[in-house]
């Protein structure tokens, strides 16, 4: 085969890319971490979540689709489980097993209002984002769980978190792989298997290419689009299932945010003052400076935004009586 026809083929771009990046590496090494195997370990740790969500996606996109829900969705199921594993006391199998179904449940409803009430997939799937990110406040009640439970009295109880979040963080084989990895290599399968091995996944290849035209040929173009958002909800009750075995508690993934479940409030000090440098700040004007908590930083920009208003406000009723008296 020549070497042009290796490129008309995915794998053959696919490899093509993972070469590159290879080259690049030898090339950057940062001193030789990057040949050792914790590096790359530590690196599909953290990619994983992202992996198992871009499996749902991928059978989404292929039917000419988009979820934008998947990201609270994976909220929503990191809280459920949480709140089911912890407080609830329910066997690992019964939460997996609810939250998976409340991820499918979700995607379903995406699909539903897409296929079958002809909505735009990026209106409905931006409505069911918002309503799962409501929902994930409602049940948490705006808190992270974990195993500090409030009492009505303002103490904690604090309660060993059960076994599977351990078990789901973990290193197997020797320490040289994730526990998480592994799902997304099981999920990546589970992807291949419905896309290249069944008649739903030729489903989907046709009804992404023309639906229209799909559905005079005989494909069942609303069950096709049914079975690819349910499939990106139960992907998206997976990766917040890993998730919060990661984080070691339930996070509803208020955005901006990362895998890690931090947003900016929440990084370091000495992350923070890097940041600091990067966006062109003078560390040197903070030396001797006490750090502020995060609620008193809040509160002193609230009362800088207030008096900021109140001078405005000054601002425009001078120059406004000033045109009144210009026009007498």
């Amino acid at each position: 085969m020549k070497p042009g026809n290796y490129l008309s083929k995915p794998w053959g771009r696919a490899f093509l890319a993972l070469v590159l990046v290879v080259a690049i590496g030898c090339a950057a090494n940062a001193d030789g971490a990057f040949f050792h195997w914790s590096t790359h370990r530590d690196m599909l740790r953290q990619v994983s979540v992202y992996g198992i969500l871009a499996c749902g996606m991928t059978l989404v996109v292929i039917t000419g689709g988009i979820d934008l829900a998947v990201g609270s969705v994976l909220g929503l199921c990191a809280v459920l489980f949480a709140q089911l594993s912890i407080q609830r006391g329910l066997p690992a199998f019964a939460a997996i097993g609810a939250v998976v179904l409340a991820g499918a449940a979700a995607g379903l409803t995406s699909g539903t209002l897409v296929a079958r009430f002809k909505m735009q997939a990026f209106i409905a799937t931006l409505a069911v984002m918002v309503f799962a990110r409501g929902l994930a406040k409602w049940i948490s009640g705006g808190q992270k769980i974990s195993g500090a439970i409030q009492r009505p009295d303002g103490s904690f109880d604090y309660v060993e978190l059960p076994a599977i979040f351990r078990q789901l963080d973990a290193r197997l084989l020797g320490g040289n792989i994730a526990a998480v990895t592994l799902v997304f290599a099981a999920c990546l399968a589970v992807s291949w298997v419905v896309l290249a091995k069944l008649r739903y996944g030729r489903y989907l290849y046709a009804t992404g290419g023309n639906d229209e035209a799909a559905r005079l040929s005989g494909v069942p173009t609303v069950r096709a689009k049914l079975l690819a958002y349910g499939l990106s909800g139960a992907f998206a009750a997976i990766a917040g299932i890993c998730q919060a075995a990661q984080e070691q508690q339930g996070d509803r993934g208020d955005r901006w945010q990362q895998p890690g479940g931090r947003t900016r409030r929440d990084r370091p000090d000495a992350a923070r003052r890097a940041h600091d440098r990067l966006s062109g700040k003078n560390p040197q004007h903070q030396r001797g400076r006490r750090i502020q908590p995060a609620d008193a930083h809040g509160r002193h920009h609230r009362r800088r935004g207030a008096a900021a208003a109140e001078e405005g406000k000054l601002r425009l009723q001078d120059s406004i009586q000033k045109l009144t008296a210009n026009l007498r």
